[in-house]
């Protein structure tokens, strides 16, 4: 395999230096980038240690987190910096601590918050916070959910095993006119399987054939594998039938 060496130049583009296979020997004090292929400029944006938003997502203190943020007006965009890391990990103590901060400044909630807040709970698998917290924003006329939103609360509830509560947040998100994304919909019909709720599975396809979502012959594929494996020829053969209709390569 061969890759290129490249130098950052003071004029923050890399250009190439080299052209070598592997292993490729590095000089001291000089700062190299590899890129495979063709030669390229990119535009290199130093690190500053010292900007606010840097410190926010990667403190982990509380005090120090709304320290930054009062510094800097306690603008909305600094809050969601600090809430960035504990979506990730599911510090659900450091989350409630900024979101109530945000509250006693009167700053408002946007969608942005509850996904940033809905994550870090559904990282703890906490659904029924999580469904609250939902339920809340739909409440608020000043915020609607979005595909996002839609995406966590199904991914969480099929991993909880709770596939009655998946299904209902898919059809409601297609009422809503938002349609999510693939995995979403292979989720929900991979809990109704597990649940031999074939049934509920078929209807996962319908929904996704009424929003015209990309990657339906995956979604087919679980049903077909599902019947496959309680020996349902029949019904085998009615959504291979199906899918030849609807244009799908059936191998």
């Amino acid at each position: 395999m061969f890759v290129r060496a490249a130098r950052v130049c003071g004029s923050g583009r890399v250009r190439t230096v080299l052209r070598s296979s592997y292993p490729v020997q590095i000089l001291p004090t000089t700062h190299y980038r590899f890129v495979q292929g063709r030669a390229t400029e990119i535009k290199i944006k130093p690190i500053n240690e010292n900007d606010s938003f840097f410190k926010l997502k990667n403190t982990q203190s509380v005090s120090e987190a709304l320290k930054i943020i009062a510094e800097n007006d306690n603008k909305r965009d600094y809050y969601h910096a600090a809430l960035i890391n504990a979506s990730r990990v599911g510090n659900i103590d450091f989350a409630s601590a900024v979101t109530k901060d945000m509250k006693k400044n009167s700053v408002q909630w946007n969608e942005k918050t509850f996904d940033l807040l809905m994550k870090a709970h559904a990282k703890r698998l906490d659904f029924q916070t999580t469904s609250t917290l939902l339920h809340k924003m739909k409440k608020n006329a000043e915020v609607k959910p979005d595909a996002q939103i839609y995406e966590t609360v199904i991914h969480l509830h099929s991993k909880v095993n709770k596939a009655k509560e998946t299904l209902a947040f898919l059809r409601e998100s297609i009422d809503s006119g938002i349609t999510c994304d693939y995995k979403a919909f292979l989720a929900a019909i991979k809990v109704q399987i597990a649940n031999n709720k074939l049934d509920n599975a078929y209807e996962v396809i319908s929904l996704a054939k009424q929003c015209k979502l990309e990657g339906l012959k995956h979604l087919y594929d679980e049903l077909v594998q599902a019947y496959a494996c309680r020996e349902d020829i029949p019904q085998i053969r009615v959504l291979i039938d199906e899918m030849q209709e609807n244009g799908i390569f059936v191998r």
